[in-house]
């Protein structure tokens, strides 16, 4: 997908985010688990790849996007008996568990040996679905607590480099102030501003090359091929 299927105020955020989970969708396979699924935005990318795609969000705190998961349940005890699945997705879901290592040992149990899970989680990101909001990952941290959860790293990918992080979080900055809660027309308004500063700065990443910190990391992750004693 190009920049303009995801055109607003977060247009850089969920185009990088997306882009590298569909540059690393390509591991997914048999049974997968959606843990955190919210209205399942990554299910076109996978649909064609799994037998089948089991969503699974927390009551509590999905709020309306409840609608669109399988099962509820909590990640950190999930309602699966052991190696249930062949793959399993988490996206943008451990900044918001109090216990991240408990979910990842979880997602381990339910994943098959020789299983992959597909994480993202952000660095840079305002406060949000508050108070369910409790960590920012760097991905020296997401590494250790896959490492200490069993999985082996197969690869590591930043959604952004750092013209495209500063322009998100200003453009986003700018939404929260002054276009949230304001009346329609101003709302439009804004949000087509907070789209020419985010093309402005996609424009000075183009200029200058990726590096620097990133807004969110995506790891793929591997089960061991035999359970772990």
């Amino acid at each position: 997908m190009t920049y303009l299927n995801f055109l607003g105020h977060s247009l850089i955020a969920k185009h990088g985010l997306y882009s590298k989970i569909a540059l690393f969708s390509h591991y997914a396979h048999g049974e997968l688990l959606d843990v955190g699924c919210g209205t399942k935005p990554y299910l076109p990318l996978f649909e064609q790849r799994v037998k089948h795609y089991t969503g699974l969000d927390f009551s509590k705190t999905a709020g309306k996007r409840i609608d669109h998961a399988d099962v509820v349940g909590d990640a950190t005890k999930l309602p699966f008996r052991v190696s249930t699945f062949d793959t399993i997705l988490s996206t943008e879901v451990i900044e918001h568990i109090p216990e991240p290592a408990k979910a990842l040992s979880e997602m381990y149990r339910v994943l098959r040996p020789g299983g992959y899970l597909i994480l993202s989680a952000p660095l840079f990101w305002p406060l949000h679905e508050e108070p369910h909001d409790f960590y920012r990952y760097t991905k020296f941290g997401l590494n250790y607590l896959l490492k200490s959860a069993g999985f082996s790293i197969k690869e590591t990918g930043d959604t952004t480099g750092f013209f495209e992080t500063v322009g998100q979080l200003f453009a986003y900055g700018l939404y929260l102030k002054y276009g949230q809660n304001s009346g329609t027309i101003i709302r439009k308004v804004i949000i087509l501003g907070c789209i020419f500063i985010q093309t402005f700065f996609i424009l000075l990443g183009l200029i200058f090359g990726k590096f620097g910190d990133s807004l969110s990391t995506v790891i793929v992750a591997r089960k061991l091929k035999t359970n772990r004693l």
